[in-house]
């Protein structure tokens, strides 16, 4: 069998686009890759107006992983087949959830009406979900730290104990 490359096989053949991306598409194993990636996916096209999920806090707790609106962030997220590819399974609040590793809240920031208004401008979405990125990793790494200190004088008590 020969091997030869995307590129290559398009000049001798027709290669269907699925086929192109499958093989283009980066895996993004980590939460923070998600996340920049989707904030990268609404940063292309800025102007983009993304409709809120309205008053996600008033809907019943069992409701809100099923919830989902037309024309929202998280429909943007599912439609972008590297998004898919990786596991976004569908465009419900919940799916969104449990691809990017939010909680409840984080997502509720970032999709909800109450803190976007019923029409927000997709440049302004990305923003938001990259300072979620670097919110997230600053509260982790202070965790880390206090962690880590705690450990530190847990251990010199153990060291002057008479």
């Amino acid at each position: 069998m020969e091997h030869r490359h995307v590129e290559e096989l398009s000049r001798i053949a027709d290669v269907p686009v699925e086929t192109e991306l499958a093989i283009a598409r980066p895996v993004l194993a980590t939460h923070k890759e998600r996340m920049e990636y989707w904030a990268g996916v609404l940063r292309n096209d800025p102007e983009r107006p993304l409709n809120s999920l309205p008053d996600i806090e008033f809907v019943p707790c069992r409701a809100r992983p099923s919830l989902r609106m037309d024309g929202s962030a998280i429909e943007v997220a599912f439609h972008n087949p590297v998004l898919r590819a990786n596991g976004l399974r569908s465009d419900t609040f919940g799916a969104a959830r449990e691809f990017f590793g939010l909680s409840e809240y984080q997502l509720h920031q970032l999709v909800c009406s109450c803190a976007n208004g019923p029409v927000s401008p997709s440049s302004r979405i990305a923003i938001k979900v990259l300072r979620e990125v670097e919110f997230t990793f600053v509260r982790r790494s202070a965790a880390f730290f206090w962690c880590g200190l705690l450990g530190v004088v847990l251990l010199e008590g153990l060291f002057f104990l008479p």
